[in-house]
């Protein structure tokens, strides 16, 4: 054999020993056995078993987002809620009912594609959450309450309060404080915070911390006097509690509980 003949026949060898493991792969990836292909016919080969890769990698992000989104939705419906238990407990007005009206008819609406909502009902449903929260922070009344010593700065402390609870209120109705080492059935600050919530004369307390609602002596703490007692007490009028200690630890999407009140 000459050498031209032997480098011919190496070659030809060469290019069968590719077209084997070219072969061996595609039946590992199961697509179908076929002859030794062309260079134009092997790249269109190729090319369609990457797009069915792409498209799989794309149903498996789909699916994904799919999932968060409808977490999400469902996180969106629960504040939905949320917030129109607070406004049922605003005074009566056109332009509170027409808002809870719309809020009470998105609640109610279901997404068509329950495992994959639509961008569009997502964004609604936002929308609408916003626009309760918009109403709700522009017409509600707050009180802020705080167990302070005499040597306290007591007018920095109010100061504070109104800063932090500025955008969840029209205003701040009344500032209360109260002597502490009392129970808190003994407190008449508590005893005026309690008489305005109840005769629904405003619809936010904001304190420095729970600690200044809950009584001074630990035996106390039970009942309706315990930490859960008072909240759930705030919640049967609609009433939100703001503290100022979490305001400032948590970050925003923390600071609203997805528990609806219960608004007699």
């Amino acid at each position: 054999m000459t050498p031209t003949m032997a480098r011919s026949s190496a070659y030809v060898e060469g290019q069968l020993a590719d077209s084997t493991i070219v072969q061996g792969s595609r039946n590992a990836l199961g697509l179908p056995s076929t002859a030794i292909p062309s260079e134009a016919g092997g790249r269109e080969t190729d090319r369609d078993m990457l797009d069915r890769v792409l498209r799989g990698l794309r149903a498996i992000e789909v699916r994904g987002e799919g999932i968060r989104r409808a977490e999400r939705i469902e996180a969106t419906r629960n504040r939905l809620a949320q917030a129109l238990g607070y406004l049922l407990a605003l005074p009566a007005s056109q332009a509170t009912d027409s808002v809870v009206e719309r809020g009470v008819r998105w609640l109610t609406v279901e997404p068509r594609d329950q495992e994959w909502p639509s961008d569009r009902y997502e964004a609604g449903l936002a929308n609408v959450l916003h626009g309760l929260l918009d109403h709700l922070n522009a017409t509600a009344v707050a009180v802020a309450y705080a167990v302070l010593p005499a040597s306290a700065d007591h007018r920095s402390v109010f100061l504070e309060l109104d800063q932090v609870v500025g955008r969840f209120c029209r205003h701040v109705a009344r500032r209360v404080d109260d002597v502490p080492r009392l129970p808190a059935g003994d407190r008449p600050g508590f005893w005026a915070v309690q008489h305005l919530i109840e005769a629904r004369e405003v619809h936010v307390l904001v304190t420095p911390s729970i600690d200044h609602l809950v009584p001074a002596a630990p035996h106390e703490a039970v009942g309706p006097q315990s930490e859960a007692g008072i909240r759930d007490w705030l919640a049967a009028f609609g009433v939100r509690l703001i503290c100022k200690d979490d305001e400032l630890a948590l970050p925003h999407k923390a600071r609203i509980s997805h528990v609806p009140p219960q608004v007699s």
